[in-house]
């Protein structure tokens, strides 16, 4: 383990989530986590973000470093940047004990860093139903519509059928048909069927 911390900390700035390091100490787990989450808030900015990315990888996800994260996401020190979007990922695999950080996830959707509103927006959609609430915000919010439907798409899994509500009124926008057909709920197909008939009744006029 101390090999693996020493080249997390001296290696050179190579930040790949699949660093040897980084797998090395999410392979050992629970014993490496308590310096894991010192090193959340180390100088280097290169070993918070390595450091991120090895508690993002491991399974069962290390709940206990949930508050350093949310910490980690929520410094917006210029460059910090690097170090938040691994925070972000680890933050959407940590299940039920990740919904504290629903917050800090959804202020950082309108983020200086495109990349980090995007591992914030995924880290909502892995939460699961208890983000329902902020997916659906962002759907009603004119600055985050596109963005959380694009993410939404890109994300690629299951959808939640609670979501049919707050897709159906954006048909009309890029995916938002094919996501209300991956639900395949008998509201999404109804929804869909309400929206092609407004068109043709439209074209009709």
């Amino acid at each position: 383990m101390e090999a693996a911390f020493y080249d997390l900390v001296h290696a050179d700035s190579y930040t790949d989530p699949k660093n040897p390091a980084v797998m090395a100490l999410a392979e050992i787990g629970n014993p490496a986590v308590p310096r894991l989450i010192e090193l959340l808030s180390d100088p280097e900015r290169m070993v918070r973000r390595k450091s991120a990315f090895a508690l993002a990888e491991m399974e069962p996800p290390p709940t206990s470093a949930v508050p350093a994260l949310i910490a980690l996401l929520e410094d917006r020190e210029f460059e910090n940047w690097v170090a938040r979007h691994p925070a972000a990922v680890a933050l959407g695999r940590m299940d039920a004990a990740g919904v504290v950080a629903i917050p800090a996830l959804v202020a950082t959707l309108t983020d200086e860093s495109l990349g980090v509103q995007h591992f914030a927006a995924q880290a909502l959609i892995e939460l699961g139903e208890p983000a329902v609430p902020a997916i659906a915000n962002a759907l009603r919010d004119e600055e985050n519509e596109h963005k959380m439907v694009w993410e939404l798409h890109r994300n690629g899994g299951p959808l939640l059928p609670e979501l049919v509500p707050h897709l159906a009124p954006l048909l009309g926008i890029l995916y938002v048909d094919e996501l209300l057909r991956r639900v395949g709920t008998p509201a999404a197909m109804a929804a869909i069927e309400r929206y092609e008939n407004e068109q043709r009744a439209l074209d009709g006029d």
